[in-house]
């Protein structure tokens, strides 16, 4: 993972790549927007890591499960600039950076859900909601048309995958399945979430 502010900074990472396709093949990589502005509990970033069922591609139908897990930074949040913008974790909620971090703070178990590095979606927004006023139902009701939007701009490639590449009928009365997607979501400082990737 790398923080970048201008395209001349990855190049380091291209020459890397560039070596390491002459052995490998191909690399493929993702560039992401960075949000500088995003909401802070207890002056930590985090974001949220929350899932849609999909159990049907034509007619579309899918399920968003109202709980998931919100994992936190471990330094507090400052926004990037030069002198901070390699700290890994002020910048980025990866549980694989952050768990690492001198100040990661496990959760032992159930009944600390509100509290440490990796918290219920649930306990986040009850304090979301006591410090911004917030209701957790205009979240989710937020969450949830980021969803759809989301599903609705996957779905001309989910009906291209099964209809060529893993042909089955599409009938709602055919074979059936689902797919699991795992939404990461920030939420940013004016409480709109913002997508940040999907698994």
């Amino acid at each position: 993972l790398v923080l970048a502010r201008k395209w001349k900074d990855l190049d380091p990472l291209v020459q890397k790549s560039k070596l390491a396709a002459e052995f490998r093949g191909t690399s493929d990589y993702v560039v992401q927007r960075y949000f500088a502005s995003p909401l802070l509990l207890d002056g930590l970033k985090f974001d949220l890591r929350l899932y849609v069922v999909v159990t049907s591609v034509v007619p579309l139908r899918a399920y968003l499960f109202k709980e998931g897990l919100a994992r936190f930074c471990t330094v507090p949040y400052q926004p990037p600039k030069d002198s901070n913008l390699q700290d890994a974790c002020m910048h980025l909620t990866n549980y694989a950076v952050n768990k690492k971090s001198k100040d990661f703070q496990p959760t032992e178990n159930l009944a600390q859900h509100a509290e440490g590095s990796k918290r219920s979606v649930s306990a986040v927004f009850q304090q979301i909601e006591q410090l911004y006023g917030a209701s957790a139902d205009e979240l989710w009701s937020k969450v949830g048309h980021l969803a759809a939007n989301t599903l609705m701009a996957l779905r001309p490639g989910l009906v291209e995958f099964y209809v060529h590449e893993q042909p089955r009928p599409l009938h709602p009365l055919g074979p059936k399945g689902f797919q699991i997607i795992g939404l990461d979501v920030l939420i940013d400082g004016d409480l709109e979430p913002r997508l940040l990737e999907l698994n």
